[in-house]
């Protein structure tokens, strides 16, 4: 089996197909490139089971985008959360101090 490499008729992209491949897509934009005339039924088959990989190579890097903005969300959703906790925790201190400052203040009056 014997790697060959073309360029898309549409885009120009890079294409690396084995020699034993009679259609393929290509990977950046999807265009299809058919190679030999055979069987329109064999044709067909091969055709439908690049689309699945493609569709499928599709759907996996779509999941792994929205696990990375998932992930992202979580950390941003867990820092968001320690400044929230942090604030908290200044205010109530600001709050002791301040009930302290008052009662001393009103002890010296």
């Amino acid at each position: 089996m014997e790697m060959l490499v073309l360029k898309c008729p549409n885009c120009d992209g890079k294409i690396e197909i084995d020699d034993s491949m009679d259609t393929c897509f290509c990977k950046y934009c999807g265009y299809q490139i058919q190679f030999t005339n055979q069987d329109e039924a064999v044709v067909e088959a091969k055709l439908r089971i690049k689309e699945m990989e493609y569709q499928q190579e599709r759907f996996e890097k779509e999941l792994e985008f929205k696990r990375y903005v998932l992930d992202h969300k979580t950390k941003v959703g867990n820092k968001l959360n320690i400044i929230y906790l942090f604030c908290v925790v200044i205010c109530v201190i600001m709050l002791i101090l301040f009930v302290d400052f008052y009662d001393t203040l009103y002890q010296m009056f």
